[in-house]
C-alpha cells in the first residue's frame, strides 16, 4: 500500500516539478513564434482588408455597368419608340388622306348620281311631250277627216 501511493506522489511531485519546465518551455517557444504568427496574422488581416476593398470596388463596378446596360436599353427603347411614333404619324396622315379621298368620292357619286336622274327625268319628260305633240298632231289630222 506504501507503494501505490508513493507511486501517486511521485506523479504528483513530477508534473508539480514538470510545470515550471513546461511553462519555461511554452513561453521560449511562444517568444520565439509568437512574433512570427502575429506578423503573419496582420499580413492576413490586411489581405483580407484589401480583399474585402476590392470586392466591394467590383460591386460597384458590377453596379455601374448594369446602370449602362439599362441607359442603353432605355435609349434602344426611346429609339423604338421615336420610330413606332413615326410610323404612328404617317398611318394617321395616309388615314386623313384617304378618309378625304373617300368624301370627295361620296360627294362625286352623289353628283352623278343627281345628274344621272336629272338626266333621266329629262328623257322621260321629254318622251311625254313628244308623245303628247305626236297626240296633238294626229288628232289634228283625224279630227277634220271625221
Amino acid at each position: 500500500m506504501d507503494e501505490p501511493m508513493h507511486n501517486q506522489s511521485a506523479q504528483a511531485s513530477d508534473s508539480t516539478a514538470a510545470s515550471p519546465v513546461a511553462e519555461t518551455l511554452g513561453k521560449g517557444l511562444l517568444d520565439i513564434y509568437q512574433p512570427a504568427l502575429e506578423d503573419s496574422k496582420d499580413h492576413i488581416d490586411e489581405l483580407l482588408n484589401g480583399q474585402n476593398r476590392l470586392i466591394n470596388l467590383m460591386q460597384q463596378e458590377n453596379g455601374r455597368f448594369k446602370e449602362c446596360e439599362y441607359t442603353y436599353n432605355i435609349a434602344e427603347l426611346l429609339q423604338q419608340v421615336r420610330t413606332y411614333h413615326g410610323k404612328l404619324t404617317r398611318i394617321k396622315k395616309q388615314t386623313n388622306s384617304i378618309q378625304e379621298k373617300s368624301a370627295k368620292l361620296k360627294r362625286r357619286s352623289v353628283r352623278l348620281k343627281e345628274q344621272t336622274e336629272a338626266r333621266a327625268e329629262r328623257a322621260r319628260l321629254d318622251r311625254i311631250r313628244a308623245r303628247q305633240r305626236e297626240e296633238q298632231l294626229v288628232a289634228k289630222f283625224a279630227g277634220p277627216s271625221t
